[in-house]
């Protein structure tokens, strides 16, 4: 008979797999709620990627960003739902200083964390069409 502590170590690391596998599922699966208020409407832009909410950095596709005519949905582990008037701007961020990589949301909604910086494929056009909103 083989040792048991072998047995005990493969179930535990089976568990740990398990669990991560979990969480990981719940985390891209809630990024795809909608709210009510997008039934029915077709977004401008969206993207799923990483960025900075608050305090934590969400690495790989755990944010959701779609920007619709008259509000902008983020979601990841918690839908934020911005009305244009709540944004202040809108500032572009390079990686390495060099090439545009993400955005950079400027708000003053008081129940959104305070740093929301959301990885983008074409940062620019996220800029022009939420500027296009905030200055019409």
């Amino acid at each position: 008979m083989e040792d048991p502590s072998i047995l005990i170590f493969i179930l535990i690391l089976l568990f740990v797999a398990a669990v991560w596998g979990f969480l990981i599922y719940a985390i891209v699966k809630s990024h795809h709620r909608s709210l009510d208020i997008e039934k029915g409407k077709h977004p401008l832009y969206t993207s799923t990627s990483g960025g900075i909410i608050g305090w934590i950095r969400y690495k790989g596709p755990f944010i959701n960003l779609r920007i619709y005519d008259e509000f902008i949905v983020i979601s990841c582990t918690k839908i934020i739902l911005f009305k244009y008037g709540e944004i202040d701007g809108v500032e572009i961020k390079k990686w390495m200083g060099l090439v545009p990589d993400s955005v950079r949301l400027v708000h003053h909604k008081s129940d959104a964390p305070g740093r929301i910086i959301l990885g983008t494929t074409n940062p620019i056009r996220v800029k022009e069409i939420i500027d296009s909103r905030l200055h019409p």
